[in-house]
């Protein structure tokens, strides 16, 4: 209960205008059990010039009128007004009187200061106007109160913001039907093209959307950079939203500027409800985006199974391929999702397809390490030692990188070790040029003869190396010493040892390959060299 000492007799009896100073001293000693007025502290003390004054802004802030507005006290208001505070006096804050009693919900306020003529189309700096401030803060007995004062429906803010946007973007569905009611323009965008649909749709205010869309709202309007109220909905996975707005007629395939479509978006999330209300509709399964992608491909690198089952049992076309020809497949190799390659290699995926570099589905996961999908793979039957367009395997890719597991899987699969890409490297060299020796110990072992035998047909006294290659396994420096001396020895023909001592490079590397280190094959030819001289 509000408990006025002084000026509210004072007014009742005098005909008058109220002293300024008493009626400053009565704001101060104004109190009350809840936040109506403000107390003391929140109003600076005056000094008595400024008691003489009731428009004076104190510190900095508000008015006697503004602060009395703010905090709801209407009997201050009349007081105040009564002993001529003006009524659209601007604050330190930009707002006036009526501004302060409509952000704030103080409807009897508002209603004391519409009777002295206070000014509905009163703007601040941003564009904000006392009915604006009630639309924004959901209060619709002010904003009523303001629109049975002819407030302006169409004032905007500097963001092109109008009263019933702000309803929308902040969920206060009952002040967007009473600004329908009065005829609010339901299709203006702000600055960046928004309309209140987007902004409802945007943010999940269910009511305000279906109070837009009984009002003929519409449903396909794009803002400034193509984006639609059900890509919005399809983008957050507000199932009921996205439900209302293709009941309504809402475009289930339109575009953004890049190609996307309100499925692609409810891809993005895995919102499966969505995709399900949009498939229903006619949305096109296989659409693509400007690289190609499909919705497929996006849902294969995300790893969303429930969402990836429902497109395939749509219809979804597996072997569709982006620019680059990546499959879905492919995708979810390489990203690892172990149950979207299931499902697709279940449900009949091309597993041996290769994109434009010739890499396939096995390589893609052994490059990245993920061992799971790859043994899906390689029980669906995949070729273990298929070759890119390098004549790089799925082994050698494990190999470079240092994938334990995936090298195991792939040698368990029956991988040839001693396949050679096109410089004639194998899975050996590659994890030893890596230093990956966890790799060189599970590979080194399973080396075959026929690598040494392959070396017979290019060099005629390799044969050597073959006798010893089984002590190159246990005692690689003196296997190295012997075939190196051997090879660069004076006892060939000159045209031999030149043809030897061009192929250096290969010698040295099958000498590495048996396990001699590069240290190895240097002291042998040093050795060499010296025997020789």
């Amino acid at each position: 209960m509000l408990h006025v000492r002084f000026y509210v007799a004072a007014a009742a009896t005098s005909k008058t205008h109220l002293p300024p100073r008493s009626v400053a001293r009565a704001f101060l000693r104004c109190s009350c059990s809840d936040h109506s007025v403000p107390k003391a502290t929140q109003v600076p003390s005056l000094t008595r010039r400024e008691m003489c004054d009731l428009d004076v802004i104190h510190g900095g802030s508000g008015t006697l009128l503004t602060e009395a507005a703010l905090h709801g006290s209407h009997a201050c208001v009349s007081a105040l007004l009564k002993a001529g505070a003006a009524v659209d006096r601007i604050d330190g804050r930009g707002t006036t009187a009526l501004m302060c009693a409509a952000m704030k919900g103080h409807v009897q306020v508002v209603r004391v200061l519409l009777e002295a003529n206070a000014n509905v189309e009163v703007v601040e700096s941003q564009g904000m106007t006392p009915l604006l401030w009630a639309c924004a803060d959901g209060h619709t007995q002010v904003a009523r109160t303001l629109l049975e004062a002819n407030a302006n429906l169409r004032a905007q803010t500097i963001a092109g913001h109008t009263a019933i946007m702000l309803s929308a973007q902040h969920g206060h569905a009952l002040c967007a039907r009473a600004l329908i009611k009065k005829g609010v323009d339901i299709e203006k965008q702000d600055t960046q093209g928004w309309t209140p649909l987007m902004s409802a749709v945007a943010n999940g205010y269910e009511r305000v959307v279906h109070a837009l869309l009984e009002a003929n709202a519409g449903v396909d309007s794009k803002n400034n950079e193509g984006v639609t109220a059900l890509m919005f909905a399809s983008l957050d996975g507000q199932e009921q939203i996205a439900h209302a707005l293709i009941v309504a007629g809402a475009n289930v395939n339109v575009t953004v500027s890049g190609g996307w479509t309100p499925l692609m978006y409810a891809a993005t999330n895995g919102h499966v409800q969505v995709a399900r209300a949009l498939i229903g509709a006619g949305a096109v399964l296989d659409a693509t985006e400007e690289e190609e992608w499909t919705v497929l491909m996006l849902t294969a690198q995300s790893g969303n199974v429930l969402f990836a089952r429902e497109l395939i049992n749509a219809g979804a076309n597996l072997e569709a391929e982006q620019n680059q020809g990546f499959t879905a497949l492919m995708l979810s190799c390489h990203h690892g999702h172990e149950q979207v390659t299931q499902e697709l290699i279940q449900a009949g995926a091309n597993r041996e397809a290769q994109y434009n570099q010739g890499l396939t589905a096995l390589m893609l996961s052994c490059h990245n390490g993920h061992a799971q999908v790859a043994r899906a793979l390689l029980e669906a039957g995949v070729t273990v030692d298929a070759t890119e367009n390098l004549g790089w395997t799925a082994l050698m890719f494990a190999a470079q990188n240092g994938h334990n597991l995936c090298v195991r899987e792939l040698l368990h699969a029956g991988a040839d070790v001693d396949k050679e890409n096109e410089e004639g490297h194998t899975a050996l060299d590659a994890s030893i040029e890596e230093g990956h020796s966890n790799i060189v110990a599970l590979l080194r072992p399973r080396v075959h003869w026929n690598l040494v035998k392959r070396a017979v047909h290019v060099r005629p006294y390799a044969l050597h190396w073959l006798r010893t290659y089984s002590e190159a396994v246990f005692h690689p420096a003196s296997a190295a010493a012997r075939y190196t001396a051997y090879a660069t020895s004076g006892d060939k023909r000159g045209a031999e040892v030149i043809r030897l001592q061009e192929e250096n490079a290969q010698l040295k590397r099958l000498a590495i390959k048996c396990g001699a280190t590069e240290e190895h094959v240097m002291l042998a030819r040093a050795v060499a060299q010296h025997r020789t001289a």
